[in-house]
């Protein structure tokens, strides 16, 4: 029996705007299906975020990664950008503020930017 390597689970740090669009939709009972297609897409950022499922969409500013998720008429999207790139894109304070909240790798977490309506 040969040992399996498992890359460590991503920690997720949540935006304002992330956090937000998560409490509006918790609020919708009737999402409930919704709610779990969300989780089950920041499941996949945590698990593998280099994968095709992970970065369906990709967007150029700020540089991030999409996962559309949908239910009836509800069309949302989960973006996300790897810890490495928002080291790269954000403000120094904003990078040693999540630093002292999730740790200093930013190999180790990914920042959940936007959870809500899809835009057009």
């Amino acid at each position: 029996m040969g040992i399996t390597h498992t890359r460590p689970v991503l920690e997720l740090f949540f935006s304002g705007p992330a956090q937000e669009g998560m409490q509006r939709l918790k609020a919708g009972t009737e999402l409930e299906p919704l709610i779990t297609r969300v989780n089950e897409a920041l499941d996949l950022i945590e698990r593998h975020p280099g994968s095709a499922e992970a970065r369906r969409l990709r967007f150029v500013d700020p540089p991030s990664w999409g996962i559309p998720v949908g239910y009836r008429e509800y069309s949302y999207v989960v973006t996300w950008m790897s810890g490495e790139d928002f080291v790269e894109w954000a403000d120094a304070g904003d990078v040693s503020a999540l630093a002292e909240e999730i740790g200093d790798d930013p190999s180790h977490w990914a920042v959940v930017l936007y959870i809500g309506p899809r835009p057009e």
